[in-house]
């Protein structure tokens, strides 16, 4: 029941990804030579500076990644985590979201302690804190674009009741109710949110590592925002780095949403919905998104190559 249950899963995003991609089709009237045409018109020294930035960006991760496991007395090599990084980027081109590059780091980093609970830990916690620094910087730049009001009214709520849920986690007497609530709701990943809640027990004691923790998700976002900022001006769109870094936030909170693979459709329309009171066109606004994804599959081979090693190697060819 539970492949089943994969293969539908699976076969439901692929399928949802190309209805996305033909009502974009359909709603924008793209003409495929007026986006090839622009994509060999893109300027190749800020595509260079594109790779560069991206691999900051992994570099980043991996360091904050690195120090969530030390929270949890979990002392990996940094190199082992940038390693595993660069195989989870790789993986992620095969697999349906990226829950398999999250995987694949956990395999790797729990076969070298040899505790993959702990490991599950910290990349959930990785991914929650990564969401909360992503909803801030959405919804504080937000708050400087021209919405609507109630909009603008359901966006101060949002960033409130997260504040308000943050604060909750590392207080002792919530905290204590949010373990005892997930004791006694029976799902799957009961253990490993268990464990997370507990873990902000550790920050109520010491919440210097979570201001550190939320510095490094809010650094690593910034600089995601720079590489998307250089992607478009290698289109020659005029758009600032704070207005890019705002705008590339909220689709990565809508790329949360599992119904695509890795987000695609989901990206390239949040990116048209988003821009479509600027003067660039549909056209640039869906090739950001496309760009963006064809330089991180590019950059994902250097992973590719690291896992090649490590199979070889441990097929004892090397």
């Amino acid at each position: 029941m539970k492949n089943l249950f994969r293969k539908y899963s699976l076969f439901f995003r692929i399928g949802f990804t190309i209805i996305l991609f033909y009502i974009l089709y359909l709603i924008t009237d793209l003409n495929p030579n007026e986006l090839l045409k622009t994509i060999s018109n893109a300027e190749s020294n800020w595509i260079i500076i594109a790779f560069i930035i991206f691999n900051v960006s992994i570099f980043f991760s991996s360091f904050r990644w690195w120090y969530i496991l030390r929270i949890l007395s979990l002392k990996a090599p940094i190199i082992l985590c940038v390693i595993s990084y660069y195989r989870s980027y790789f993986m992620n081109n095969f697999l349906p979201s990226s829950v398999g590059g999250d995987l694949s780091r956990i395999y790797s980093v729990g076969k070298y302690f040899n505790d993959s609970d702990k490991v599950i830990t910290t990349v959930i916690l990785e991914r929650v804190l990564g969401l909360i620094s992503l909803v801030f910087i959405a919804g504080i730049g937000m708050l400087f674009l021209d919405l609507d009001f109630y909009l603008e009214i359901a966006n101060l709520i949002i960033l409130v009741l997260l504040t308000l849920f943050l604060f909750s986690l590392v207080n002792p007497i919530s905290n204590q109710f949010f373990l005892k609530l997930i004791s006694k709701i029976p799902f799957k990943f009961k253990r490993s949110i268990h464990n997370i809640v507990e873990t902000f027990q550790i920050f109520s004691k010491e919440p210097q590592k979570l201001i550190i923790s939320l510095f490094l998700s809010i650094v690593f976002r910034f600089v995601e925002g720079l590489f998307v900022w250089a992607v478009v001006k290698s289109l020659k769109i005029d758009f600032s780095i704070e207005y890019v870094i705002v705008l590339q936030s909220i689709v990565n909170v809508i790329k949360f949403l599992p119904v695509t693979i890795n987000g695609l459709g989901l990206s390239e329309g949040t990116w048209v919905a988003l821009t479509v009171n600027t003067n660039i066109g549909e056209e640039k606004a869906i090739l950001i998104s496309l760009t963006a994804i064809t330089v991180s599959i590019i950059n994902s081979l250097i992973g590719g190559v690291l896992f090649l090693k490590k199979t070889r190697t441990s097929n004892g060819n090397i």
